[in-house]
């Protein structure tokens, strides 16, 4: 199983990929997320997320915003 990782910013869509998991810098404190989680709604600090695919892990930046997972996908709206 894999999930799809979408980031939009104000200006654009940035990233789009299927991916394995990704880490997010929730305003709670770093939340994981593996295909099957449940739906969710998070607010989120700037930092980074760590997007692993294929045992490989990537780290992008991203400015305050929200997260939404929703099915196999997750979407972030950031800055």
């Amino acid at each position: 199983m894999s999930l799809h990782l979408e980031i939009v910013t104000p200006a654009d869509r940035v990233y789009d990929n299927t991916i394995d998991s990704v880490v997010l810098p929730a305003a709670t404190g770093e939340m994981g997320i593996l295909p099957g989680h449940i739906p969710l709604v998070a607010q989120l600090e700037a930092g980074e997320l760590q997007v692993t695919t294929n045992g490989k892990t990537e780290l992008l930046v991203v400015g305050r915003g929200f997260a939404r997972v929703e099915g196999d996908t997750v979407s972030v709206l950031a800055e």
